[in-house]
């Protein structure tokens, strides 16, 4: 299976709302929010393999620089999550 590259530093989601944590409302929703990150993840490991942590690491902070916090947040779970995938040390792609 074929996909395109997409480059989601060129999407940003300026108009997140302020007042609402999209954590908070997926878990009043019932949705658990962590395999969904999960994914986002593996996705990014798939596609940038060890440079993924980096990748995910910039785009947090492109966000926070930006005043987004609640998309910067929703990175540094992804990167949290990428930086412990395998425990300490060296990620693998597969």
């Amino acid at each position: 299976m074929n996909s395109e590259s997409i480059d989601i530093t060129q999407h940003r989601l300026n108009n997140a709302s302020k007042k609402t944590n999209l954590f908070v409302e997926m878990k009043d929703l019932g949705i658990d929010p962590i395999p969904l990150l999960e994914i986002a993840a593996h996705d990014l490991l798939n596609q940038y393999g060890n440079d993924a942590v980096t990748f995910s690491m910039q785009i947090e902070r492109d966000f926070e620089d930006d005043g987004d916090f609640q998309s910067a947040e929703i990175w540094q779970k992804i990167s949290h999550y990428l930086q412990n995938l395998n425990g300490p040390g060296e990620l693998i792609a597969h």
